[in-house]
């Protein structure tokens, strides 16, 4: 079983009044740029070396790679060692590559935009993907049963003709129901300012 990191690029903000169709499109846009990267020892980067480096598209670690190995590679001939120095800087050099090789992919993306949106646990690559799409497929159902769309939900709003007070001040935070004075108050007396003449009389 492998395990796999799942980033997604940023999507634009989608509309506030916006359409199912057009809300479809964002999600869908998001999707087409979803990127898997394998978490673990990377065997490529350990046995190819530059070439995986040259093949990920990762320039800047390549360059630092070819001027460490021609730096250690002066250095010896100058202190007049044996080659078999070079060999065994190469073998810890390889083994870096493959420790930290998926880690650089990943560092990749979010220098691109991506964000990690999940993580899944399969056998192989295209299991990986083909659980990821179910589990939004799944998700996509549930929005479609439920009628909820998370990023555009808003709390229903109160209704201006009821009048229900709570059953404890503070029990749920500030009242947003209005209230209407009671038979001999006025609206001074709701306020909590002093009665008026007329209620005292």
């Amino acid at each position: 079983m492998a395990i796999y990191a799942i980033y997604l690029p940023h999507a634009r903000k989608e509309p506030l009044h916006a359409t199912e169709d057009e809300l479809a499109m964002v999600r869908i846009e998001r999707l087409t740029g979803v990127r898997f990267v394998r978490q673990g020892f990377s065997f490529g980067a350990f046995l190819l070396g530059p070439l995986w480096l040259a093949y990920r598209g990762l320039w800047l670690t390549l360059g630092i790679w070819f001027l460490a190995v021609l730096t250690f590679f002066i250095l010896i001939r100058i202190a007049g060692l044996g080659e078999g120095l070079l060999f065994a800087f190469m073998i810890l050099l390889a083994l870096l590559l493959g420790l930290e090789g998926f880690g650089l992919c990943e560092e990749r993306l979010r220098r691109k935009g991506f964000h990690l949106d999940d993580i899944v646990v399969a056998s192989d690559r295209d299991a990986g993907e083909a659980r990821f799409f179910s589990l939004i497929e799944a998700k996509a159902r549930t929005a479609e049963e439920t009628g909820v769309i998370p990023a555009l939900a808003s709390p229903p709003a109160a209704s201006p003709t009821s009048r229900t007070r709570p059953a404890q001040a503070g029990a749920s935070g500030p009242s947003t129901t209005p209230m209407t004075p009671r038979e001999g108050e006025t609206s001074r007396d709701l306020l909590g300012l002093f009665p008026s003449e007329g209620s005292r009389k």
